[in-house]
């Protein structure tokens, strides 16, 4: 498609994505092999210094670090079987990196940066033809009138505005509910505010629950809501294995889209599940205590070891 569209304006033709879109953050360094430099190594590595970063202003991966023996300058030198706790952490290592600061508050941008580059804008469509054109049209002009590869700033304003149009369609879709979660909006704030907050928790986590299962202590009315907001491609089923479909919404295994990725501040993968029911309690438990404030998840003890 992205080829099709800059033929048709009558741009020059490229060999890969990346060759209009660059490289991004959430590609496990794939671009960087292409150079066969290691984002991972010092002194200037991307990754060597995301990591860098974060053990100055966060305790808790500097222990895990301790914890599992790794030294993160030579990470890039490690066996595969060592490498790979590390790696697999890494987009959690990025999004902390980019989000929190010292002492454990968070950061208030969005920093739609991290999110650039070609594997990512293309996983923040989630294959939707109307958000793929939507968010690639600028883009594609940018390459046609630049001659080469468009710059992040652009690709950051064309993310921005397309998740603003993704959350203003969702706004007008009908919707019933349960309590105080009536539309598909409040629903994935709901979910989006609990994996952000258990991602970005003071104890680091290389894994934290970023799934959830709808499970059998799920309001009816939740369920109903759930169904309309899969429909609406803000919840993304997640098959057991091949050709699994959504044939009964208790028991499926979800995930927020990736176009919401950058609105909550979580990384462009899936890990661990955690259930919707227990989401659905902290977020009751922590209105009931104060009505008036936001949702914030309080964890209880050994949820997330």
């Amino acid at each position: 498609m992205l080829r099709g569209m800059v033929a048709e304006a009558g741009g020059p033709a490229f060999d890969i994505p990346e060759d209009v879109l660059g490289d991004g953050w959430f590609d496990g360094g794939r671009g960087h092999r292409r150079t066969k430099a290691s984002p991972y190594a010092p002194p200037h590595g991307q990754f060597f210094l995301r990591a860098k970063r974060l053990v100055g202003i966060d305790p808790s991966f500097k222990s895990w670090l301790h914890t599992m023996r790794i030294d993160f300058s030579k990470v890039h030198e490690l066996a595969d079987s060592i490498q790979a706790p590390y790696r697999k952490a890494l987009p959690y290592i990025l999004t902390r990196s980019e989000f929190l600061r010292s002492g454990g508050k968070l950061r208030s941008r969005k920093a739609l940066s991290l999110y650039t580059g070609a594997y990512s804008l293309f996983s923040l469509t989630e294959g939707n033809p109307r958000i793929f054109i939507n968010l690639m049209r600028p883009l594609v002009q940018a390459y046609v009138d630049k001659r080469g590869t468009v710059g992040g700033d652009l690709e950051a304003a064309s993310a921005d505005s397309t998740i603003h149009r993704f959350l203003s369609s969702l706004s007008a879709i009908p919707t019933m509910g349960h309590g105080d979660i009536r539309s598909i909006l409040q629903l994935i704030k709901v979910i989006g505010d609990f994996f952000s907050q258990t991602q970005l928790a003071p104890k680091f986590s290389p894994e934290p629950s970023s799934t959830l299962i709808v499970d059998e202590d799920v309001p009816d009315a939740i369920v109903e809501l759930v169904g309309r907001t899969l429909n609406a491609g803000a919840l993304v089923h997640m098959p057991t294995n091949a050709g699994d479909t959504v044939r009964e919404l208790r028991g499926a295994r979800l995930r927020l889209a990736y176009t919401l990725a950058p609105e909550y501040k979580l990384p462009l993968m899936s890990g661990r599940s955690i259930n919707l029911s227990t989401i659905l309690h902290l977020h009751w438990s922590a209105r009931r205590k104060d009505p008036s404030t936001p949702f914030q998840a309080r964890l209880p003890f050994g949820l997330e070891e």
